[in-house]
């Protein structure tokens, strides 16, 4: 009967869609315009039997659609899975892995700040008060982390020994500044001939 007849297709199903052209039948898609898994519920609440489940929802699908089109054939298709008297649901989408656009925004102004914040302490703390060091080392930080901060990532991957060196520079940095700082506030004494270093 439907060999040669156009009908409609009342279903969102991509497989269903696929197995009726592949059996050559001229047919449109019309979305059901029920609610399924409403109808679903509504049904198993009656207690009725659930391999009764996929006509009725079959039909409430068809029924939906030829109330809005009324001059075509609407055939309306559903399946369940049941296993031990339970049905077995269709499997949702997992939720992306892939960071959302705000995080990735928010993930590099935390980084570009950690490192300036970083960079300025580095500067100040090597300039030891010299303000024309401080403000040069500053501009210089800017500028190579503005400009060259791709091709500087992919120079220190290649040669990790540069991130090492980093390191132990700003942690030395930091030692003095802490050993500093602790000078000034009379906590510490240090012996005049290293005070230079502080």
């Amino acid at each position: 009967m439907l060999s040669n007849k156009k009908f409609i297709l009342a279903s969102n199903s991509v497989s269903r869609k696929v197995l009726l052209k592949n059996a050559g039948l001229s047919f449109f898609i019309e979305k059901p315009l029920c609610d399924e898994d409403y109808i679903k519920n509504q049904l198993l609440k009656k207690s009725i039997n659930k391999k009764k489940l996929p006509k009725l929802l079959a039909k409430a699908k068809a029924l939906s659609v030829s109330k809005k089109i009324t001059k075509h054939l609407v055939v309306g298709s559903d399946t369940i899975i049941l296993f031990n008297n339970k049905i077995i649901n269709k499997a949702t989408k997992k939720k992306s892995m892939e960071p959302s656009f705000i995080k990735s925004i928010y993930k590099v102004l935390f980084a570009d700040i950690t490192i300036s914040f970083d960079n300025v302490i580095g500067v100040v703390g090597a300039s030891k008060g010299n303000f024309g060091f401080m403000i040069f080392g500053l501009v210089l930080s800017v500028v190579l982390t503005g400009a060259l901060a791709s091709y500087l990532a992919n120079y220190v991957q290649k040669h990790i020994w540069i991130a090492y060196v980093g390191l132990a520079f700003i942690l030395i940095v930091a030692i003095q500044l802490i050993i500093g700082g602790l000078v000034d506030l009379n906590i510490l004494n240090v012996n005049e001939e290293f005070i230079k270093y502080f």
